[in-house]
């Protein structure tokens, strides 16, 4: 499977080639197959660090693969240098795509940061699949790309001045899922200091009710804070000047 490792055991006669050099070959044809890698610490370059060859001098010699892509399907041989003919024995490699899994939308930080203004990052993440790269779109018409190649999407007041809907797209080689809508309400339009309500689909919602304060009036005797509720209605409080 893509991005997965996988590793060959090529069995010999410990008594005929023990010391003899083992190779690993590729090519539909044991005449003309190219040399990837041998027992003797040879690696084609494009190969570093993806191949390895172990000789256990126990009969067997293993040829493990990382990082596999779908490229990498086709013949191989494992090969044993001797003199007249090499010992060749075929080996059939198929490596496929990882299935992709619908992506999901997670946030950093808590939600509720955003009804204090602040920015929040908003993450997705397939749980599988082969090389998944990731795009957030604005819901508009003409559907507005908002993020290339990322899989966070953050989320400020100077960017939320009307409520606006995202969904994040995550895409392989061969198939691609979108997430669920996430909805981001604005209910204090501000390039600073604005507030605003995430939402998904089907999702689990929050209110932005919090309680700041905002003045001081000084008496003779006593100082009184007064605090202001969004979302309520302002009462009068005794002892405050109007």
């Amino acid at each position: 499977m893509e991005g997965m490792s996988t590793t060959i055991t090529c069995s010999y006669n410990r008594r005929n080639y023990m010391f003899n050099r083992k190779y690993w070959c590729h090519g539909r044809s044991r005449s003309s197959c190219d040399i990837l890698g041998d027992t003797e610490n040879f690696v084609k370059s494009e190969y570093k660090g993806r191949l390895l060859l172990l000789d256990n001098r126990r009969g067997d010699f293993l040829v493990t693969m990382h990082q596999l892509v779908e490229e990498d399907s086709g013949m191989y041989w494992c090969g044993i240098q001797k003199p007249y003919a090499d010992i060749m024995t075929a080996v059939k490699l198929t490596v496929t795509e990882e299935p992709l899994s619908t992506p999901l939308i997670t946030l950093t930080s808590h939600p509720s940061e955003s009804c204090l203004g602040r920015s929040v990052t908003v993450r997705c993440h397939s749980a599988t699949g082969s090389n998944v790269y990731y795009t957030w779109y604005r819901k508009s018409f003409p559907t507005n790309i908002i993020s290339v190649h990322s899989s966070d999407l953050v989320l400020r007041c100077g960017d939320l001045l009307e409520s606006q809907s995202y969904y994040c797209l995550a895409a392989t080689r061969r198939a691609n899922k979108s997430t669920q809508v996430l909805r981001a309400e604005v209910l204090t339009p501000a390039k600073e200091n604005c507030t605003y309500r995430l939402q998904l689909t089907d999702g689990e919602s929050y209110n932005c009710i919090r309680t700041t304060p905002v003045f001081t009036v000084e008496m003779p005797s006593t100082s009184f804070i007064g605090y202001s509720t969004p979302c309520s209605n302002s009462s009068s409080h005794p002892g405050t000047e109007e």
